[in-house]
């Protein structure tokens, strides 16, 4: 009976560290990918929860005159205005390349994208073969 009790009282420690390993591993809290078709100025991205560094990639850029499309990251606010960001204007993707806004230092809370202008200007429409959220400053 004493060799049971120690082999659950070890059982139960063991689960119990796995637990805290769980629980106290740093997890990535938002980060997806996806696409956009036919999205004009207005266009808002789904919401991602995020607690200080945010970036937003596009690659395969597709507008009437292939110029540059301008996104400005937003804090999602119940019930008030919602605080934005730096708006960066992407031109990368629309040449082969890969084109990147990155924000820091940002508060807690949940994040969003919109597209502010196609092309210099407020009409048009936008297609982004590849959309990449990522929340993790450092993927190496």
């Amino acid at each position: 009976m004493r060799s049971i009790n120690k082999l659950h009282r070890g059982a139960t420690a063991a689960a119990g560290a796995v637990a805290a390993t769980i629980l106290l591993a740093p997890t990535a809290w938002a980060n997806w990918s996806s696409s956009i078709t036919d999205a004009s100025v207005g266009f808002e991205s789904r919401r991602w929860w995020d607690g200080s560094y945010s970036e937003v990639l596009f690659t395969g850029c597709n507008t009437p005159r292939d110029a540059s499309v301008d996104v400005k990251l937003s804090r999602d606010v119940s019930s008030a205005p919602d605080p934005g960001y730096d708006q960066k204007t992407f031109t990368a993707c629309f040449n082969g390349g890969t084109s990147r806004g990155e924000w820091n230092n940002l508060p807690q809370g949940n994040y969003y994208f919109a597209i502010k202008k196609i092309d210099g200007g407020s009409s048009g429409t936008l297609d982004v073969a590849d959309v990449d959220q990522d929340t993790l400053k450092d993927d190496s």
